[in-house]
């Protein structure tokens, strides 16, 4: 092969590199194009969708071809309303804008983390003070305000309208931990005991709820309720003596 030859196939081989790295670049470049419309194509569908269960699944597959803050936000949030706690964590950690943070929020109050929600929801109130995230903000230990609690000064009494609050609200596992640490601290009265007792018994810790009905029963010997619970629990711990005093009792301040 002559000096000749040699340089015309090497000047074909770099054209041909270039041609197949141009071509590549090219090819790359219209597959991010169809992706980011497609990804757009399905966060349009999730918006439109009634089905939550639907929106998340649509809004998953947006994230797939194309991640962007505003479908992170939207399978976040309807990872939160079908209370699937971590699976929204995962997805709002994503999101920085006030309402991404509110919805991480939220889901971390789902899941009980009281402190976390704290943190998360003040990060949000110093970017948006709205009435949600204020009284949120409030009932997960932190500043903000609720109308309807903030202004109870006992704290016996506060620990059970917060948790009576984030019960309205669909929080239960964060309104046990309210009381859970009510208790810790000493601060719990008839009500908070009863309602402790009742999420006992739900777990089927139902030794624990009878001692909380019978401290109830020490602040408020007279309270139909206890007794109600009491004769439940008993009778699960197969205490049927004790089951029958207190059927006795209830009949006597029962009318």
């Amino acid at each position: 092969m002559t000096k000749q030859n040699k340089i015309t196939l090497t000047i074909l081989g770099i054209l041909l590199v270039i041609i197949y790295g141009f071509g590549t670049a090219l090819a790359i470049k219209y597959v991010d194009s169809w992706r980011e419309v497609k990804s757009q194509e399905y966060l349009n569908k999730a918006k439109k969708e009634l089905s939550v269960a639907q929106k998340l699944q649509d809004s998953e597959v947006a994230l797939i071809l194309h991640p962007t803050e505003e479908a992170y936000l939207l399978a976040g949030t309807a990872a939160v309303d079908l209370n699937k706690g971590q699976l929204a964590e995962n997805y709002l950690s994503k999101v920085k804008s006030s309402n991404g943070l509110l919805e991480l929020g939220k889901s971390q109050l789902q899941q009980g983390k009281l402190d976390e929600a704290k943190n998360t929801l003040a990060k949000a109130y110093t970017l948006d003070k709205t009435n949600e995230v204020s009284v949120l903000l409030y009932l997960s230990g932190g500043g903000g305000t609720d109308p309807d609690v903030s202004r109870e000064t006992d704290l016996a009494n506060r620990a059970i309208l917060t948790y009576n609050a984030l019960m309205r609200l669909d929080y239960p596992q964060a309104a046990t931990s309210v009381l859970e640490n009510a208790l810790q601290k000493g601060f719990l009265n008839r009500s908070s005991y009863i309602a402790l007792a009742q999420s006992r018994f739900e777990d089927g810790d139902y030794q624990t709820s009878y001692d909380m009905l019978l401290k109830a029963k020490q602040i408020d010997p007279y309270y139909p309720q206890i007794y109600q619970q009491l004769i439940s629990v008993a009778e699960k711990l197969k205490k049927e003596t004790e089951a029958k005093q207190y059927q006795n009792f209830l009949s006597k301040i029962t009318f």
